[in-house]
């Protein structure tokens, strides 16, 4: 009993985790503009169809707690304007580094990149916000030092990848399916194709670089990664595609209803994002037919070790009271 409680409270709080993460990039996006972040909001729904729940099944859970820090690093950096907001931005970095490190790394290059896209394109971003940011990354560093070298002479060195450049799933997963772009399917790939433009658009003509846009582009590309030297941590961003990658979804479909309609109204936008999520649960959802890494095998084992433990308890307790006597 006290094992299955365990394994439903932690399922309990990874799946809250996505709910937040969602929520942030939501946030995310609303920054920029509400009726697309409606839009987006539909796409989410993939998140647990095909194989995109992969991470969630088969133990992958410290990528689901980095992907939640890491999209808080994104917030933190873009509310720069708050006050006191170095604050926000150690406290998300650091979790981001305690939760999952790689995690961290992906959210860290995004924020280099965001800052300089803002400083060259928009020429917005000024010199005291720069400093301030690089203040907090030091400051972040030298609060999780301890786990940092113990996470470089410890995990890394038992768990590090010998062979960083891996161009296929099979290499990587070991026959395990993973996500591919294919996934989404030739309508969604459509519209994410149409953001990108869409996005690219925005960045060099109108000299817009938006929070929402750069962070579908990024999350894009850097689901590609194992191409260029990444590993098999691409596939870690690329389970989360669903919830990252939105904003270009929500900008293609966006562009063409522009198309169509001169005023989209906030009503229609949320009408729009319910249509959207609602057919992708009705083409493609199907109950979970695989326990992932809890098989058979693996829950008898934990409730015999339970059993066990619960047995060595009652008789550790026995013989206390019989010595007292």
């Amino acid at each position: 009993m006290l094992f299955r409680s365990v394994y439903d409270s932690l399922y309990f709080i990874t799946t809250l985790m996505i709910a937040l993460t969602c929520l942030l990039i939501y946030v995310l996006i609303a920054s920029y503009n509400k009726k697309i972040a409606l839009i987006s909001c539909g796409f989410f729904a993939l998140i647990f169809t095909k194989n995109f729940y992969v991470t969630y099944l088969w133990g992958q859970l410290g990528a689901v707690s980095g992907m939640l820090f890491m999209a808080g690093m994104i917030w933190a950096m873009h509310r720069m304007d708050l006050k006191k907001s170095y604050i926000l931005i150690i406290i998300t970095f650091c979790a981001a580094i305690l939760a999952h490190i790689p995690e961290f790394i992906f959210g860290m290059l995004f924020v280099i990149l965001f800052v300089a896209a803002k400083y060259f394109i928009e020429k917005s971003f000024d010199r005291k916000k720069i400093k301030m940011l690089f203040m907090s990354v030091i400051l972040t560093l030298v609060i999780t030092s301890y786990y940092l070298i113990l996470f470089r002479y410890g995990s890394f060195e038992a768990q590090g990848t010998n062979v960083p450049f891996i161009m296929t799933v099979e290499a990587a997963s070991g026959g395990l399916k993973l996500v591919t772009f294919q996934d989404f399917g030739i309508i969604n790939i459509a519209l994410i194709l149409i953001g990108v433009l869409a996005s690219l658009y925005f960045f060099f003509i109108k000299k817009d670089v938006n929070i929402a846009a750069a962070t579908g582009l990024f999350f894009l590309i850097i689901g590609f990664s194992n191409y260029y030297n990444f590993g098999y941590r691409a596939f870690h961003i690329r389970a989360f595609w669903p919830i990252f990658i939105a904003p270009l979804v929500g900008f293609g479909i966006y562009i063409l209803l522009k198309i169509f309609f001169k005023k989209i109204e906030t009503i229609f936008a949320a009408i729009i994002g319910i249509i959207i999520f609602t057919a992708i649960v009705y083409s493609y959802y199907q109950p979970i037919n695989t326990p992932g890494i809890m098989d058979k095998d693996h829950w008898d084992m934990f409730r015999s070790e339970e059993h066990t433990s619960e047995l060595q308890s009652r008789f550790g307790i026995s013989y206390a009271v019989f010595c007292l006597k």
